[in-house]
Parts: C-alpha cells; sequence; structure tokens
C-alpha cells in the first residue's frame, strides 16, 4: 500500500518555537513512505540544532544546512534534493493532522491526476478557522480553468489556490517541466509557482478534508513594515502578466483584477501606507498610495472590476481604495486584530 513514497520540503528559518511540532506531526503521519527534507536557510535561533536532532534518529530525514537565501532558494534545494514521486510543502510555523498524507495519496491513487489538493485549518490565538477549496461539496475532480480561476479569487470557498500548501505534486512533472520557485521574487513567489505547475497540469482532484495546519502569527513577514513592498509587487505583476498574456481567457482576467485588489493593493497598504511605522500624515500618505496606483497593470487591474460583482466588504474596500478614503483604510488596517 506504501510503495509510493512523498517527499515533504520544510524550508526553515528562524523557527525555534514551531520546528518541533512541525517535525513531530510529519514523522508521526500514518502514511509511513516518506522522506522528510529539512533545508535549514542560514537560522541564526536554534532551529538548526532542533533539526539535527531529529536527523540523527530518523533516517527519513535529509538535512540541508546553507546560507540566507530565502524561501524560495531554499525549497527549490528540496525540489532538488528530493526522491518521491510526490511533493508537498510545510512551512516550519505549521502541522499536519497524523492521516493528512494518507487521504491524500488515496485520492491520488483512486483518481490518475498530476495534482491533489485539500483544505486548511487557520489557527489564531484563540480560535480556527477552516479554508475550503469549494463550499460545501464533496470531493472530486477538477478542471485546470477552474484552479487557475481559484489562483487569484475563490467564489465557491474562502480558500485561494495562490499559496503551495494542502497539495501534492507530481516530482516528474516539475522536472520535466523546469518548474522551480523564482528566486528574484520576495512576494508571490507561490502564485507564479502555481500558475506554473497548472499551465501544465491535465487533471487534479481534491479531498474535503481540512489536514493543514497553518498558524496565523501577527509578526509574520505578511504583516511587518515594508517601505519597498510597491516596487517588489511591480515585479510580480510583470510576471504574472506573462502567464496570463499565454492564457488569453477573459473570465481568468476577471478573477485576476480581484487578486490585484485583494493581494498587492492590499498588503500594500497594510505593510506600507497604513502601518503604524508611517509616520506621514494622511494626505501626504494618500498621495503614495495614489502614486502606486498609477501603475499601469494596477489602475486597469482596479479599473475592470465590476462593483457587481462583488460582494458589499469588497466593493467598500475598492471604493475606498479607488477614492483613497484613507480615514477608512486606517480604521482598517491600523486597528485591525489578526490574533
Amino acid at each position: 500500500m506504501e510503495n509510493v513514497k512523498i517527499s515533504v520540503i520544510v524550508p526553515v528559518y528562524n523557527a525555534e518555537e514551531t520546528l518541533e511540532r512541525c517535525i513531530i506531526s510529519i514523522l508521526q503521519q500514518t502514511y509511513r513512505n516518506i522522506e522528510l527534507i529539512i533545508i535549514n536557510d542560514g537560522s541564526t535561533d536554534n532551529s538548526g540544532e532542533i533539526a539535527e536532532r531529529y536527523y540523527t534518529v530518523d533516517k527519513r530525514i535529509v538535512l540541508i544546512n546553507q546560507e540566507n537565501a530565502g524561501v524560495s532558494a531554499a525549497r527549490n534545494q528540496g525540489i532538488f534534493r528530493a526522491t518521491g514521486e510526490w511533493i508537498t510543502f510545510v512551512d516550519a510555523d505549521d502541522y499536519l493532522e497524523k492521516e493528512c498524507l494518507s487521504i491524500a495519496i488515496s485520492r491520488a491513487r483512486q483518481v490518475r491526476a498530476e495534482l491533489v489538493l485539500w483544505n486548511r485549518m487557520d489557527v489564531y490565538r484563540n480560535r480556527m478557522e477552516e479554508k475550503r477549496v469549494f463550499g460545501g461539496m464533496e470531493g472530486g475532480k477538477v478542471l485546470r480553468e477552474e484552479l487557475i480561476e481559484k489562483v487569484f479569487y475563490n467564489t465557491d470557498g474562502n480558500l485561494e489556490m495562490c499559496s503551495v500548501y494542502c497539495r501534492l505534486f507530481q516530482r516528474e512533472l516539475i522536472l520535466e517541466n523546469n518548474i522551480l520557485f523564482d528566486e528574484e521574487l520576495i512576494r508571490g513567489e507561490d502564485v507564479v509557482f502555481m500558475l506554473d505547475y497548472l499551465m501544465h497540469t491535465d487533471s487534479a482532484v481534491w479531498c474535503n478534508n481540512a489536514t493543514y495546519f497553518r498558524t496565523m502569527r501577527s509578526d509574520s513577514a505578511l504583516h511587518q513594515y515594508s517601505p519597498h513592498i510597491g516596487e517588489r509587487f511591480t515585479i510580480l505583476l510583470d510576471k504574472i502578466a506573462y502567464r496570463m498574456n499565454s492564457m488569453g481567457n477573459e473570465k481568468i482576467r476577471k478573477f485576476y483584477n480581484v487578486y490585484v485588489l485583494r493581494g498587492p493593493v492590499t498588503v500594500y497598504i497594510e505593510s506600507f501606507i497604513c502601518h503604524r511605522k508611517n509616520k506621514r500624515r494622511r494626505r501626504e500618505r494618500a498621495i503614495q498610495l495614489q502614486s502606486f496606483l498609477e501603475n499601469e497593470r494596477i489602475k486597469v487591474a482596479l479599473y475592470g472590476i465590476n462593483y457587481k460583482e462583488l460582494p458589499i466588504n469588497l466593493k467598500i474596500k475598492l471604493f475606498c481604495v479607488r477614492h483613497k478614503v484613507m480615514l477608512v483604510l486606517d480604521i482598517w488596517y491600523r486597528t485591525k486584530k489578526y490574533m
């Protein structure tokens, strides 16, 4: 039953508080034919020692120590070293339910697919919230175009496909098509990887199980002050645009427009414009926001969104962004509580 190996790739950078829980959850999977590839990406805390301790007692672990090069480079190293037929990615902050990989590989066997997906639980300090690929549906096969839409905006469920968690990828398909994480990107590398993989995928299947637990942290990179985040998103949107042009699908483009609002624009506002460390007055920050919105790709996307097709919360957000209603944006992003 366990003749198919799964390579579990875990990039690690200064994760001493959560790494042990992550490793244990992987080693205790009921599906035993795995290799755990830990890439210690130049950690300066005790992460390296924790990984080394488990490496010495479980021969399924591959430990790679490298100078800090970022999560994309770490994941790529994991791909190069992987020997499993399937690859899955787990962050060092996160952990798996013990049946996670058994359920996923079982679905892969039942339906000949090149991608397996499942739901996740977002773990906050005082609550958990389920994120679903589809709302209220049984698992089954999914069309490629439908998944690409969900990379950008998921109207069926509440889980976008723009991350690489909760997935089984075929290693052979990755290597044959040279699908790697773009090491030039600091934000959005998952989106580009998913698009590249989906464009080479003929079949996918999903499981209606939430067996990946993602730790939500207020001090994560997503919430940190990033004065240069606008430049990074310009690079990301250029790379996405190149792939969008090759698709020529207008429905996907509509979903992409909403992604620009909910992704790059929202993170830019949260990480810079309305971040508490930005001490400029509202009028000055409105000018900064206007400058960012003048980017041609962002302008075309925002004005390509039809208000009628949005839920009420996104209608309000789009209005506030278009008209730079800084008072409301400050209330949202300076007082928002994540934990």
